[in-house]
């Protein structure tokens, strides 16, 4: 599958756990200063995609589209790829993009993006390896990034977030040696959620940070080790957080989301048993959305599709294309939803796309480039 294949060149070598949970996510908006959602956006505002694109999944480099066009980003001199997947705006119109850098495999470091111009993020003393994910802006204007730092990319990595560009840890629970965050969101009393995962050598646990404090959320049955892929306040401030569990050495997964921790499990379809649940966003009825995608058993490919109000349906892939995945949610103030993500002939190819209210529009490559996937998309001004 897509993020499967990303998965395991874009993060590396490190934790067992950590890898299943990698987020490649997406958030609902650029501007998320009120519920999970972000400030009011027009009708006209723009839609940015962020992702990769390169000659192939090994090669990628970090780079956004702004209604449809494709804008590469720059890299530091000596790395030769990078993803970019987080994004927020403000009403003077600057585009802050998070993501990391690196060469894939051995080395990676956390940065932003302003505009265009590169700044890495500070990856505190002894640590050479960092993941920025997602980001949000408080209605104050202090920005928060969720991620995760380490020493190498083969070490115990532990989660994070950066405040304004200050690097602050997370705390994980007794028995857990490392962890991951991923999407931090903000209600409206103010209170930062920020979802993840803690870890050990064998599994992980989804969990979420209220205002730095820990919580770890319910597996369920007989599961030993779970992910999340995002989170989302909605208007009434409860909280979502998306992911999945399974037991340990199974294959097969159970899709689900928590809503104010407990657990709730989202249907696969006929003959599907895995699949991932990568996006969550509420449209202005209060009707909630998640994306991602399904697979049958030992299948080499999988069906974008999206949850509305746990009902699931498929997205088309467009001619020739059996596969396909749905990473990231987004509305509009219009009532429009939009997902990112990829769709190809074969499993190991991808074309970054996006379904604006289920129809899809493919994304440009760029000049050289034969493989692209979008990872997060948003609405902002």
């Amino acid at each position: 599958m897509y993020e499967t294949k990303q998965a395991s060149t874009r993060y590396g070598l490190f934790a067992l756990a950590a890898l299943l949970v990698i987020s490649i996510l997406a958030l609902g908006s650029c501007n998320p200063a009120d519920p999970g959602q972000g400030n009011p956006v027009t009708a006209e505002s723009h839609v940015f995609v962020m992702g990769v694109t390169g000659p192939d999944s090994a090669h990628a480099v970090p780079c956004y589209w702004k209604d449809g066009v494709l804008h590469i980003l720059p890299l530091d001199t000596g790395w030769s790829a990078g993803y970019a997947i987080g994004m927020v705006t403000d009403s003077s119109g600057n585009e802050t993009i998070s993501g990391g850098e690196g060469d894939w495999m051995t080395s990676q470091i956390a940065c932003v993006w302003k505009n265009g111009s590169l700044t890495a993020l500070p990856l505190g003393s002894g640590n050479a390896y960092g993941d920025a994910e997602h980001m949000v802006r408080a209605s104050d204007g202090t920005v928060y990034i969720a991620g995760a730092v380490g020493t190498s990319v083969s070490s115990s990595i532990m989660p994070c977030f950066w405040k304004n560009g200050s690097l602050e840890t997370l705390p994980i629970d007794t028995g857990f040696t490392g962890g991951f965050a991923s999407t931090p969101v903000i209600d409206s009393l103010g209170n930062v959620y920020i979802d993840g995962i803690v870890s050990d050598a064998t599994h992980s646990v989804p969990c979420y940070w209220k205002n730095g404090a820990v919580t770890t959320l319910p597996l369920g049955g007989t599961n030993t080790t779970g992910g999340v892929r995002m989170a989302a306040v909605d208007s009434a401030g409860s909280l979502y957080v998306v992911g999945f569990v399974r037991s340990t050495g199974s294959m097969s997964s159970t899709l689900c989301y928590w809503r104010d921790g407990v657990q709730h499990p989202l249907d696969l379809g006929t003959g599907n048993d895995t699949g991932l649940v990568d996006g969550v966003v509420f449209d202005s009825a209060g009707n909630v959305y998640m994306s991602g995608e399904v697979s049958a058993p030992l299948s080499s490919s999988q069906a974008a599709c999206y949850w509305k109000n746990g009902n699931l349906s498929p997205l088309p892939l467009g001619t020739g294309n059996t596969s396909g995945c749905a990473l990231g949610a987004a509305a509009d103030a219009a009532g429009n939803v939009y997902y990112a993500g990829g769709v190809g002939a074969t499993a190991s190819d991808s074309t970054a796309c996006c379904w604006k209210n289920g129809e899809l529009s493919t994304l440009p490559f760029g000049a050289g480039n034969a493989w692209a996937q979008g990872y997060f998309v948003c609405c902002g001004p």
